[in-house]
């Protein structure tokens, strides 16, 4: 143990023996998942947007984002994803509310933004799409008709009922970029809705750090470090991206880091402009003990601590 002083803050914690099995976000099993599930297979069977599911899901997690971002936002995947696109589609809507909450919008573009976040990806459940749950490279042209499904999804979207006017225009360009390079239209930032640009960051980000068949899953601070350089050579809109960063942290809320200390921390909420100093809950020490009772420690505040690290060293499900 390094003799620096351990984190102390206000105490707060669960009398119940804390684990990693706390951290269930990202369990594809739990109920919030499976509404999602449903809701995007009606979506794409009978072209139909399921409004009482839809609500099923965007309540808690409003509420949860109000009073307790972390029920929401804690990367940890305690499991191997069969198929990745319900948590994706929840997870979309997760960082969609809490962006527009920690952005002050106002209570109606929160849950806007979340349900664009549980539909925008719709496309990806049409039957015509090539396997995208195998873990294999896709060839040439199963590529090309996995990028229809922006486009499709836009259709599919365009015909339901209830569906909010602006989420086929997400659906449609949240694989664009701000430099004319992506798809479907290479189209440039100047052409894109708001929200299309902040759905290219979200998807973008999920899309590293979410486990996938095909592909193995970065830390959120290893994504987070890529889409700020990719920022920079033009793929994202920058000031979307700045708002982005701001809200989010270099240390994105929600993952896990080690201390100079050699606790373990969550991200709980970023530090506005000090961008390397959020706000974190310790939940264990340097050999893993969970705490009893964690503690929130704000370090911008206390400047004897710092982030050495994303934690990646989880227990295997």
């Amino acid at each position: 143990m390094a003799d620096k002083p351990l984190a102390t803050g206000a105490d707060e914690g669960d009398p119940k023996d804390p684990s990693f099995a706390d951290f269930a976000a990202q369990n594809p099993g739990n109920t919030l998942c499976d509404l999602a599930g449903r809701l995007l297979a009606s979506v794409a069977n009978s072209q139909q947007v399921d409004v009482g599911l839809l609500e099923q899901i965007l309540v808690p997690v409003f509420v949860d984002i109000r009073a307790n971002p972390a029920a929401q936002l804690s990367w940890y995947f305690p499991k191997p994803l069969k198929d990745y696109r319900p948590l994706h589609a929840l997870n979309a809507c997760r960082l969609a509310m809490y962006f527009a909450r920690a952005s002050n919008m106002d209570d109606a573009r929160v849950v806007q933004l979340g349900a664009i976040g549980l539909l925008y990806d719709a496309g990806m459940w049409l039957p015509g799409i090539p396997p995208v749950l195998e873990a294999r490279t896709f060839e040439q042209a199963e590529m090309a008709a996995i990028e229809m499904h922006t486009s499709q999804g836009a259709s599919l979207l365009s015909t339901c009922d209830n569906v909010d006017p602006l989420c086929p225009a997400v659906a449609r360009e949240h694989h664009e970029r701000a430099d004319g390079t992506g798809y479907p239209g290479k189209s440039n930032a100047a052409n894109h809705h708001p929200y299309a640009r902040l759905f290219q960051i979200i998807d973008s980000f999920l899309g590293m750090i979410e486990p996938r068949p095909f592909r193995k899953a970065l830390s959120p601070v290893e994504a987070m470090q890529r889409i700020a350089v990719q920022a920079q050579r033009g793929y994202y809109h920058l000031p979307t991206f700045r708002d982005w960063v701001k809200v989010m942290g270099v240390y994105p809320v929600g993952s896990f880091v080690q201390l100079n200390t050699g606790e373990l921390a969550l991200v709980k909420a970023s530090g506005g402009d000090s961008l390397r100093r959020p706000k974190v809950t310790v939940i264990a020490d340097e050999l893993l003990d969970f705490r009893p009772k964690p503690l929130e420690v704000d370090l911008t505040q206390e400047s004897a601590f710092e982030i050495t690290g994303a934690f990646t060293k989880f227990p295997k499900g």
